[in-house]
Formats: structure tokens, C-alpha cells, sequence
């Protein structure tokens, strides 16, 4: 389907931009050589059906033979955009864009062509009212297989119906009805597509509305606002699954829980705003340190966040979490780029940590790990605050 289309059909819905467009664009396709994989082989058990028990092939050996070894071929060539059309329409576009057309719309015109000679030549005559039914059977079928594309679903049934028009018009002047027949049968398959065509875009696009609306919601579901971190919600789900995955492949899981050192006092002496921004600027600094795709940071409750490791050796575990402590501590209130809010009140502020750091098998509870690391905390601030605690879960 042309790309192109599918900009005209959105071009006045602002709620799609051209990631979404390249993803309707994708599964339209996708759903194109799916519905129309029938068309692999329906051509030649048709032919078949009609060949077989019927004396065309000694009537006409060398149509026959012509026409059976051609929808051989195309059968052949139209397999692989059914069964691997993400290789192809990923990797090699301009093969779907152009050929996928081409492979559709040869045995289309290969039988609508065949149904015109029904008409000139006399030794097909007796097969004409059954290649005339085979013939509107298989133009509905393929309109409905091809309904995300006005472009195919116009060629397919042009492909069936103009050749024995154009022939009816030039050679038959005295069948005037179904001349008329192979008119209106053209007007309807138009018609009806159109109105085909336009349900299946909007079915489309409600259900990728719907789904990126239920995006959004698991997005917002899983996030704390404040801190512009992941919630509880989430850290206890992604933990779950890193102790299964350290424990299938045998490898470290470090859990990391920290919060602000002494953050009551800073409540009580310059407000719950002060608290508020403090909080945010210690997920940002957790955000700059913590960086890979495979870690997990979250904020756990009030001014505790806790931070998941996999795959980190200890050592380079207790540099991070001292690392944070520094650059907590180094935070310079009266710097623009790292003040806690503008006009309110400065302070400078310390977190404490506590590293739980195990190598999980299959008998670790998740919750343990929280536990542990939750001791080594307390630790921590236990020790005089601002440093890290390890302990190892064996």
C-alpha cells in the first residue's frame, strides 16, 4: 500500500503523527498478505476444477498447458510475501512496493483475460457460463482480501472485468445484457469498496488509538510524578523478574535502597515545597547516574527510592552508590543549573544507601533482597548517615 495513501486518509486526524503512520502502514500491509495469502493457490484449484473433468485439455492443449504453468509460477513467487513479508517488507521495500502489486494483478488479468476469449474463440464457448461464475466469485474474494488498498482492490477487479467488457463491446454487439452486467458489476465492486475501504481505516485507527491510549496509561500507571522516576508499582514487578533472569543464568543482582538523610527537618524548617523539589532533584541525579537500559530506579515511598542492578560485579555496585553519594552532596545550592527551586529557600542535602548484593537461585524471594537492603539502610544511618552499607545475600 502506498505510503502516500495512508497520508491522505489521515491527513485530518491530528491524533496520528508519522510513527503512527509508519505503524498503520505496516500492519496494513501486513494484513494485506495475510488476507490475500488464499490467493497463493485459489487460481489453480479453480483452473483445476474447471480443466480436469472437463476435455479442454484435448480441446485446447497448448491454452491449457500456457495457462497452468503460468498460474504455476505465480503461485510460486506469491508464496514468499505470505510467509515472510516482514523480511521482505523490511528489508527489500521496494520488492513489496512494486512487486507485491505485480504478483496480485498478473492472475487477475491472466483469467479476466481468459474469460474474454470465451467470447472469440469458439472451442471455449461451452466453458464460458462457469469461467463467467469463477470470474465474479474470485473478483469479490480478492476485493475483500485486498480492501486496505483502494489501489489494489481497483486493479484486481479491473484486472477481472475490463478485458471481458472491452471484448463484449468490440466483438459481441448483440449481448448487450451482459455487456451491462460486466458495466454495473464493475460500478458495485467500485461502490462497495469504497464504503469496504473506509470502515477498515477506521477500525484501524480506533484500534491503534485505543492501544496507544493504553500505553499512555500503563506509561502513567508505572511513573512517579514528583521524582519523574518509576513507582513502586513498577520496581516491585521489574524485580520479580530480575531475580528469575539472574537466577536462570546464574549471574549478580544488586537492590540498592536509599533516602534523604534527616528529611523530616528539612519539611518542618522550609516546607513541604522544599521537600518536593528536593525529592525531584535526587531522581535526576539517580537518572545521570544510572544509566543503562537493563537498570532499574524507582521511587519506592515518601523520600526512599530504590535502584536495581543486574548483571554489576560488587565492587562497581559500591562505586555507584557512592558515587551518588557524592554528587548529592556536592549539589551547590546557589548554581542556577542545580538549585533546588528558584526564590525558595536553599539547602544542601545527604542520602545514606543500603546495597543488598546476592546471586540469586531459584529458591530467592525478591522480597528478601528489599529486606536486606532495607537493614543495610538503617546501617548506614546508624554509621552517621551519607555512605554506603553492603550486604551479601548468599
Amino acid at each position: 500500500m502506498q505510503k502516500t495513501e495512508i497520508i491522505k486518509t489521515l491527513q485530518a486526524d491530528p491524533n496520528f503523527d508519522e510513527a503512527n503512520i509508519n505503524e498503520l502502514l505496516y500492519q496494513s500491509n501486513r494484513d494485506i498478505a495475510k488476507r490475500s495469502s488464499t490467493g497463493s493457490y485459489i487460481y489453480l484449484l479453480i483452473w483445476f476444477a474447471l480443466v480436469l473433468p472437463s476435455n479442454l485439455w484435448q480441446v485446447n492443449s497448448n491454452l491449457s498447458i500456457i495457462v497452468t504453468c503460468a498460474f504455476l509460477l505465480l503461485a510460486c513467487l506469491r508464496l514468499p510475501y505470505v510467509f515472510k513479508f516482514d523480511s521482505i517488507y523490511l528489508k527489500f521495500p521496494g520488492v513489496w512496493r512494486y512487486g507485491f502489486p505485480l504478483i496480485v494483478l498478473s492472475p487477475a488479468l491472466m483469467w479476466g483475460t481468459l474469460c474474454s476469449l470465451c467470447f472469440v474463440i469458439p472451442k471455449l464457448e461451452p466453458y464460458a457460463l462457469i469461467i463467467i461464475i469463477s470470474t465474479a466469485g474470485l473478483t469479490g474474494g480478492g476485493v475483500a482480501a485486498l480492501i486496505p488498498s483502494r489501489f489494489l482492490t481497483i486493479g484486481l477487479f479491473s484486472a477481472f472485468l475490463v478485458p471481458p467488457f472491452i471484448t463484449l463491446v468490440v466483438t459481441q454487439h448483440e449481448n448487450v445484457s451482459l455487456t451491462l452486467v460486466f458495466a454495473i458489476y464493475w460500478l458495485g465492486m467500485y461502490s462497495t469498496t469504497n464504503e469496504q475501504h473506509a470502515q477498515y481505516w477506521k477500525a484501524l485507527k480506533d484500534s491503534l488509538f485505543i492501544k496507544n491510549h493504553a500505553k499512555e496509561l500503563e506509561h502513567l500507571n508505572n511513573m512517579d510524578e514528583l521524582s519523574g522516576l518509576k513507582n513502586k508499582r513498577y520496581f516491585n514487578k521489574a524485580l520479580m523478574q530480575n531475580v528469575k533472569l539472574a537466577a536462570r543464568a546464574s549471574g549478580p543482582l544488586a537492590v540498592m535502597l536509599l533516602d534523604i538523610d534527616n528529611f523530616k527537618q528539612i519539611n518542618d524548617k522550609y516546607g513541604h515545597l522544599v521537600g518536593d523539589v528536593s525529592i525531584h532533584k535526587l531522581g535526576e541525579v539517580l537518572k545521570s547516574i544510572v544509566k543503562r537500559d537493563t537498570d532499574v530506579v524507582a521511587r519506592f515511598g515518601g523520600d526512599e527510592f530504590a535502584v536495581i542492578l543486574p548483571s554489576q560485579d560488587r565492587q562497581r555496585c559500591v562505586e555507584i552508590g557512592e558515587t551518588i553519594c557524592r554528587a548529592v552532596a556536592s549539589l551547590n545550592p546557589s548554581s542556577p543549573e542545580s538549585s533546588l527551586v528558584d526564590q525558595s529557600p536553599q539547602v544542601k542535602f545527604t542520602v545514606s544507601i543500603g546495597l543488598c548484593f546476592s546471586m540469586p537461585t531459584s529458591s530467592t524471594h525478591h522480597n528478601d533482597l528489599v529486606e536486606q537492603a532495607d537493614h543495610a539502610l538503617y546501617e548506614a544511618k546508624h554509621q552517621g548517615k551519607n555512605r554506603v552499607v553492603v550486604v551479601d545475600n548468599h
